[in-house]
């Protein structure tokens, strides 16, 4: 995909796909066990703020395979102020919501035929090997934002995200949601073009 510019990702903490607020969007190795490749939301003391893992596949097709999606940590003790603050600057978007975002928006750049989420009961730390702290350490419930894209429980493990999300009709909106989403999505749409032209640099036709 990107020849030997693959080892950005792996190297210094990641490779910077695109600035939000004061923070940096970073593709980076994934946790342990939850993803090979991960989307970081990092801020600018460098604290993780919202992390989501993946493993892309290439048999049968080309597919990804989210494995986690993680807010800030107990230690990010003003996270509430944090998430308030950039879903402000998103016109509304939660963080979480971006993430999965800009993941779609990468697998439009890659090509990718199908996404799965894994589902709280499919998370790695609900095997029986995995007690106490490691298997109560996720609670988000995934289904409701797979869901809430239009995913389809396929098993009590997964669900399967569409590719390409049906947006709102902001003309079905009220006036304020109206101006919210129009904004929302003409900045959105700008993220997905500066993605395009930032992974453009890497591509091996452009080195």
């Amino acid at each position: 995909m990107y020849g030997a510019n693959i080892h950005l990702f792996y190297e210094n903490g990641g490779w910077q796909l695109i600035e939000i607020q004061d923070c940096a969007m970073v593709l980076c190795p994934g946790p342990e066990r939850e993803g090979s490749l991960a989307l970081k939301l990092v801020d600018s003391s460098n604290r993780d703020l919202f992390t989501l893992a993946f493993n892309i596949s290439t048999t049968p097709i080309r597919g990804i395979e989210i494995g986690a999606l993680q807010g800030p940590s107990e230690y990010v003790v003003d996270r509430g102020e944090v998430i308030k603050s950039l879903t402000r600057s998103m016109h509304g978007l939660r963080p979480k919501a971006l993430m999965l975002e800009v993941l779609l928006m990468l697998a439009k750049e890659w090509r990718i035929e199908s996404i799965y989420g894994v589902t709280n009961k499919g998370h790695v730390y609900q095997a029986l090997r995995y007690m106490g702290s490691k298997r109560s350490s996720v609670s988000y419930q995934y289904s409701e934002l797979w869901s809430e894209y239009g995913g389809t429980q396929v098993s009590k493990y997964m669900y399967k995200i569409p590719l390409d999300p049906v947006r709102k009709d902001p003309r079905a909106l009220n006036k304020n949601k109206r101006r919210l989403y129009t904004k929302r999505y003409a900045w959105l749409d700008e993220v997905r073009a500066n993605i395009h032209s930032r992974l453009a640099e890497i591509s091996p036709s452009n080195t």
